[in-house]
Formats: C-alpha cells, structure tokens, sequence
C-alpha cells in the first residue's frame, strides 16, 4: 500500500513539474478592448479597437496574439500579431507600422478592423509567446 501510495505521489509530482516547464513566467491581466471613432470617417462608425492588457514582465514577452473569434480560443474572424520590441528606453507594441509604448505593466495597441468584423465576433482571445517560444495563459474579453 505504502509503495502504491508513493509511486502515485511520484507521479503526480513528476506531471506537475513537466506540465510547470512547458509554460510561459509571462502572465497577463485585464484585457479590454474600447472601439475608436476616427474623426475623418465618414459614418462615425467604430472602425479601430484600443486593445489593452496588462503583462507582469514585458521584458520576457516577445508576440502578442489577438483572436478575435465565434468562440474562445478562434481566430476566425481576425488574427492579429504584434511584436513587443525594445525601444533603448523602454518597451513597445508594435503593429501595423506603429509602435505604442508599454507603461509600466500597462500595454495597449490599435487595431483596424472592418465593420463586418466587428459585429460577428464574439470573444477576443489573446496571450502573449515570451522570448524562449513559450506561450502564456490565454485571456479573454466577450463582447
């Protein structure tokens, strides 16, 4: 009984540090994603989202990955990827030619997206692959 007992305990052990060193120290908090009017749009129609999230350690991140999807987890209505660089004095995002600079823990990014796009999705998903190729936990925000 004692060696059952040990052998599972040995296990579980075991599962736990595999399962530990396959996942990113980076983790993520608050993701919101507010639409932005451009003042030259003729509809006055949201056609940007301000995405917004927050990263414990910015200098361990390197792609910030944003689907936007039917379900969680889906990027089947857009796919986003951004870069966090270095910029000498500190971090950035950077997309789609832009670079928005990180603040503390406090990150955010414009993205474009189609009036059709923003009505059908229904989750943003987003997590982050730090600088040894691994991904953090997923957030999400649900229209």
């Amino acid at each position: 009984m004692k060696t059952k007992f040990f052998f599972l305990l040995v296990c579980m052990v075991s599962h736990s540090l595999i399962t530990t060193a396959q996942t990113s120290t980076v983790r993520l908090l608050d993701l919101t994603l507010i639409p932005v009017v451009d003042v030259n749009n003729p509809t006055g129609n949201p056609d940007k989202y301000n995405v917004s999230f927050k990263v414990n350690d910015v200098s361990q991140a390197s792609v910030v990955h944003l689907l936007f999807g039917s379900v969680q987890g889906q990027g089947d209505i857009l796919t986003v990827e951004a870069g966090i660089v270095n910029t000498g004095d500190g971090y950035a995002v950077e997309y789609g030619g832009q670079q928005f600079p990180v603040y503390g823990i406090q990150s955010s990014f414009i993205v474009p997206v189609t009036s059709q796009q923003m009505n059908d999705y229904a989750v943003a998903s987003l997590y982050v692959t730090d600088t040894g190729g691994q991904n953090s936990q997923v957030i999400y925000f649900t229209k």
